[in-house]
């Protein structure tokens, strides 16, 4: 359905683009913790894997 597609592409362009703006800010990969100025960037990629989890239920 459509509502299926749309949130699909919502979730998967909230989750990889703030990992994309991550990866050029030079965060280090594989480490456990993080700088708390990236915080924000990894929760809105936490809150689209959500969505895209929720849409595959739709």
């Amino acid at each position: 359905s459509l509502y299926h597609l749309v949130s699909t592409f919502i979730g998967i362009l909230l989750t990889f683009s703030p990992m994309h703006f991550l990866g050029f800010n030079v965060m280090p990969r594989r480490i456990p913790d993080f700088p708390d100025s990236f915080h924000s960037w990894n929760f809105l990629s936490s809150i689209g894997s959500g969505i895209t989890f929720f849409s595959f239920a739709i």
